[in-house]
C-alpha cells in the first residue's frame, strides 16, 4: 500500500501484517460486527499462532479519536509521556500490543507513519 491509501476490509477475512517495528508479523482476523482478533507469536501445534487478543468493536476508533491530530509514539519515551502503549494499559489491556495496534492504524487510514511515530488525522 502506498501513502494515503486506506485499506478495505471484508468482514470475516484474515490478513496477515508486518509489526510496527518490522521484527516480526501478525494476523489479523477482522469480523462483521467490527471486533478485530491479533494473532502473534509462534505457531503450535495446531498451526495457529500462540499469542492471541481481541479488540472490541469501536477500540480502534476510540484510540485514534483519543489522539486525533496529533503525532504519538508507540511507547512512552518520558515520565509522563503519553503514548499508543500507555492508552492501551489504560483501557485494561496488559500485553504490549503497540506494535500490532499501530501497523493497523496506519494500515486502516487512522494514522500516517512519521519516522517511528503516528500521526494521528
Amino acid at each position: 500500500m502506498h501513502e494515503g491509501q486506506t485499506m478495505r476490509v471484508p468482514p470475516d477475512s484474515t490478513r496477515k501484517f508486518e509489526t510496527f517495528g518490522g521484527e516480526s508479523n501478525f494476523d489479523a482476523v477482522f469480523y462483521a460486527g467490527g471486533k478485530i482478533s491479533l494473532r502473534f507469536g509462534g505457531i503450535n501445534e495446531n498451526g495457529r499462532r500462540n499469542g492471541y487478543k481481541s479488540l472490541e468493536s469501536g477500540y480502534l476508533e476510540r484510540l485514534a479519536a483519543h489522539f486525533s491530530g496529533r503525532l504519538v509514539p508507540p511507547s512512552a519515551t518520558g515520565e509522563n509521556a503519553e503514548s499508543i502503549d500507555q492508552w492501551i494499559r489504560e483501557s485494561g489491556i496488559q500485553t504490549r500490543l503497540s506494535s500490532y495496534v499501530c501497523t493497523l492504524l496506519v494500515e486502516l487510514g487512522f494514522a500516517k507513519r512519521e519516522n517511528d511515530q503516528l500521526r494521528f488525522l
